[in-house]
């Protein structure tokens, strides 16, 4: 305490660097004890506040993002049936007119030379496709293909924005749950 009365009654720079040099500096004032050890682990890490807070920003951001998820599967999933159901036509129209009529199937005709179901193969496929003949026509003139999504021969699967999608040997794009030409089924 001497020390530290003669630096305050000196008041030199000198004489206070003497002071430090020599070691006789006093004791910090009283308080916590800061050392240089690493922190212990629960000293470490994050608290309790801010675990909850990035799982609300987690969370919000997965319900934003969720159902977009959906609509691009479900355009997936849509795209092959569309691509089956044209390429499906394109058979049929080749059959045609080596036959001069189209060919009705479905999973259950034996030996068809039209693929039934949408994907690579049943197990993959979303979609179950059929040819019948259009409403009020013969197979000499009209075939409607169609591809049911989710059947018992193919995966599970429901579209509740389109259901089936319809094609016609005239071009007539139509799906189960409506007609509108500006629809995102076609």
């Amino acid at each position: 305490m001497i020390v530290f009365c003669d630096w305050f009654s000196t008041g030199s720079v000198p004489h206070l660097l003497a002071i430090v040099m020599a070691g006789a500096l006093p004791d910090p004032l009283p308080g916590p004890a800061k050392s240089d050890a690493p922190r212990s682990k629960l000293e470490s890490g994050f608290s309790l506040i801010e675990l909850v807070i990035a799982l609300i920003i987690v969370s919000v951001m997965g319900a934003l993002a969720y159902p977009s998820y959906l609509d691009i599967i479900n355009k997936n999933r849509r795209a092959e049936a569309r691509s089956a159901l044209l390429a499906t036509m394109l058979y049929q129209e080749r059959y045609y007119s080596q036959h001069n009529a189209y060919f009705a199937f479905n999973a259950a005709t034996p030996a068809s030379p039209f693929k039934w179901w949408s994907g690579s193969s049943p197990k993959t496929s979303y979609y179950e496709i059929t040819a019948t003949p259009c409403p009020d026509q013969t197979l000499a003139q009209c075939v409607l293909l169609k591809a049911d999504p989710g059947t018992d021969r193919v995966k599970s699967y429901s579209d509740p924005v389109c259901g089936a999608l319809m094609l016609d040997s005239s071009s007539h794009q139509t799906y189960s749950l409506g007609s509108q030409s500006t629809s995102p089924c076609w």
